[in-house]
């Protein structure tokens, strides 16, 4: 398994991790089934509206990701010397290892509230996916 494969992994486990504290979230500020319902009368409480928004703002990553990760599986972005597979180019790792370790610092600081650290986190992600679109050519 590539680098850049086991950093989607991660980066998909930090988004479900960020869905299950806006569910469990949501299940306990509010009585049960004012939440199974379509929720377009509630009142979402502050920490609920910022967890959508860490949520949807984790999709937008993820979604340039993936294709990223795709790309460089597919047209043999990595190392390879004597006909043996060695793995990532260390540009296209790296900045997947980069992305992924960005979306868990910024998905602690979104969630807390913490707002310079969360943008600097997310400044760090973008770079490591221009690392990775580097590494493609």
């Amino acid at each position: 398994m590539t680098t850049e494969i086991s950093m989607l992994i991660a980066a998909t486990g930090v988004l479900g991790a960020t869905i299950i504290a806006q569910a469990t979230h949501l299940m306990f500020a509010f009585p049960p089934m004012a939440t199974m319902g379509t929720r377009d009368e509630l009142k979402l409480t502050t920490l609920a509206e910022r967890l959508q928004r860490l949520v949807h703002n984790h999709l937008e990553g993820t979604a340039l990701f993936i294709p990223l990760v795709v790309a460089i599986s597919l047209t043999g972005a990595t190392v390879e010397a004597n006909g043996i597979h060695w793995g990532s180019a260390p540009l296209s790792a790296l900045g997947a290892q980069v992305f992924a370790a960005s979306r868990v610092v910024h998905a602690v600081t979104y969630g807390l509230g913490i707002p310079v650290i969360r943008s600097l986190a997310w400044m760090v992600g973008m770079t490591g996916l221009v690392m990775m679109v580097i590494a493609l050519f």
